[in-house]
């Protein structure tokens, strides 16, 4: 059995990722005192937890495609392939506020911005990279499984949203309802509404531009990046967590879990939204 270099694999991690400008010095205190199984590729995943662009980019165009391809033949829930590769990207992304306890050489890292690591640096290399996306996506798509209780009320909410208003204005009642039920279930669409023009305005003029360009104007996601002079990598993981941001913020304002019911809630609040808010969709110059 070959004795492991950390130098070695720091070497061939460095010929095949010249892009990724990682210092052997944070490699090697990556490693700590593991021999891992697949050393390369905790060179990548920990170049990403230390948030280098480059090191996303490699996992989104080399282990994106094999990732999407072996999920498309296991239970996603009610996940498309695109939304669960994201999801599980944007997961592993996030601060690592709370490491495992057999990840000791993880825990009060800071790094020399001042940020938190990705949460990734949990993967220590035990496994091929590529499996261990699999896994996050694979518990990914459990967790969505568990929350699929549909919510009548919110379903309502969504089919009103989605119909037509009657000619005062008012969400019209495609159900037999209650005076009282149908005002509640208006004031939560009013609510919802509300909750998204607020969010909305929180956002950067980047990511409205990004935004609308692709959701409301059709236009690719490439090419909405292209006018912002971003790659089409960065393009898309703005938009997947401005809209993850998005969700949150309706999620939170009806206190209700994602789930069918919500997003038939939530695609009739956002067909409506276009409606309420200015197109600031020219306001390039100010990005």
């Amino acid at each position: 059995m070959p004795v492991f270099s950390p130098d070695d694999y720091f070497h061939e991690a460095t010929q095949r990722w010249p892009a990724i400008a990682w210092p052997p010095e944070a490699y090697l205190a990556h490693l700590g005192n593991e021999t891992p199984s697949h050393p390369v590729d905790l060179f990548l995943g920990g170049a990403a937890a230390h948030r280098l662009d480059e090191a996303w980019e490699v996992i989104e165009q080399e282990l994106g495609p094999e990732t999407r391809r072996i999920l498309r033949h296991q239970p996603t829930a009610d996940y498309d392939l695109e939304d669960l590769w994201g999801d599980t990207i944007i997961k592993l992304m996030d601060n690592d506020e709370s490491p495992s306890q057999n990840a000791e050489s993880t825990e009060n890292i800071i790094l020399p911005d001042g940020r938190q690591p990705a949460r990734i640096i949990r993967y220590r290399g035990k496994v091929k990279l590529l499996h261990y996306l699999i896994l996050i996506a694979k518990r990914l798509a459990i967790s969505r499984q568990r929350k699929l209780k549909p919510v009548l009320f919110l379903t309502l909410v969504g089919q009103d949203l989605q119909n037509t208003k009657d000619p005062g204005g008012q969400l019209a009642d495609t159900k037999t309802a209650t005076p009282d039920v149908d005002a509640q279930r208006n004031e939560t669409a009013q609510n919802m509404i509300h909750a998204l023009a607020q969010a909305w305005t929180d956002l950067s003029s980047q990511q409205r531009f990004l935004i609308r360009m692709v959701y409301d104007r059709g236009m690719k996601q490439r090419d909405a990046g292209e006018l912002l002079g971003v790659s089409p990598f960065k393009a898309n993981r703005l938009i997947k967590k401005t809209m993850s941001s998005l969700q949150t913020s309706l999620a939170q304002a009806v206190d209700e879990p994602r789930s069918p019911a919500f997003t038939a809630a939530w695609a009739g609040v956002w067909a409506e939204h276009w409606k309420n808010i200015k197109d600031d969709s020219n306001d390039t110059h100010r990005v």
